[in-house]
């Protein structure tokens, strides 16, 4: 499990080929802006995300949900 700012589309980095769940805003205003370092404060992409989206995504993937 990894966590990713949308700074470069998911598209671009996500796992090729095996299952996955996409966490997270993909919308927020650092999405496309191939920043380094987070130029949003709080980082509202990732804010959002909390540790039962976190469980509920492994079980979804462990074919648990």
């Amino acid at each position: 499990m990894s966590l990713f700012a949308p700074v470069v589309p998911a598209e671009r980095w996500r796992p090729y080929g095996v299952p996955y769940v996409l966490l997270g805003d993909q919308e927020a205003p650092c999405a496309d802006s191939r920043a380094r370092e987070c130029p949003v404060p709080g980082h509202p992409c990732l804010d959002t995300v909390t540790p039962h989206d976190v469980v509920t995504a492994v079980e979804k993937l462990r074919g648990e949900a």
